[in-house]
C-alpha cells in the first residue's frame, strides 16, 4: 500500500525529458553513449583503434539493426511535433502547448535525444569502418614487413 501511495500520478507527464528517459533508460545513457561514440571514432581516426573485419561485422550489423528500428520510427516523429488538437480555450491551448513541450522543448526531451542516439550510432558505425580499415592497413604492413622472413 505505501508505495502506492508514493506512485506518480498516471495523469502525471512530469519532467519533459521523463518520456525520454523511459524509452532510452535516461537521457545521460545516450549522452554517455553518444559521447563514447565520438571517442572511439576520434581514437579510430587517429590510428589507435583497430578491429578485424569479423568484429566489425558483427558491431556493424548490431548497429545497423538499431538504426533500421529507429529509423521506421524516426517519420512518425512529426506527430508528435504537432500540437495536438485538444480544443480552442485557453486552457486547451496551455495543455497543448504543455505536450509539445514534453516531448521537444530541451536537450532532455524525447526528440533532441532520439536524435542524439541517431547520431552516436552513425559516429559509431563511422568508427567500426575506420578501425577496420586500420586493422587491415596494419595487417597489411606487417605481412610487408614480416614477408623477407618467409621459409
Amino acid at each position: 500500500m505505501a508505495d502506492q501511495q508514493n506512485a506518480p500520478d498516471p495523469g502525471d507527464t512530469g519532467s519533459p525529458g521523463s518520456i525520454a528517459n523511459s524509452l532510452f533508460g535516461g537521457t545521460g545513457q545516450v549522452k554517455n553513449f553518444a559521447d563514447n561514440a565520438k571517442h572511439f571514432l576520434d581514437e579510430a581516426k587517429a590510428g589507435r583503434w583497430a578491429v578485424d573485419e569479423e568484429t566489425g561485422t558483427h558491431i556493424r550489423s548490431g548497429i545497423a539493426d538499431v538504426q533500421q528500428e529507429l529509423s521506421a520510427i524516426r517519420p512518425e516523429l512529426r506527430y508528435v511535433q504537432q500540437a495536438p488538437m485538444v480544443g480552442n480555450d485557453s486552457y486547451a491551448r496551455k495543455i497543448s502547448q504543455h505536450m509539445l513541450a514534453s516531448v521537444d522543448s530541451d536537450a532532455q526531451s524525447l526528440i533532441p535525444v532520439f536524435n542524439m542516439l541517431y547520431d552516436g550510432l552513425d559516429s559509431l558505425r563511422e568508427a567500426v569502418d575506420t578501425a577496420v580499415k586500420n586493422y587491415n592497413a596494419s595487417d597489411e604492413a606487417s605481412t610487408k614487413h614480416f614477408a623477407p622472413f618467409k621459409d
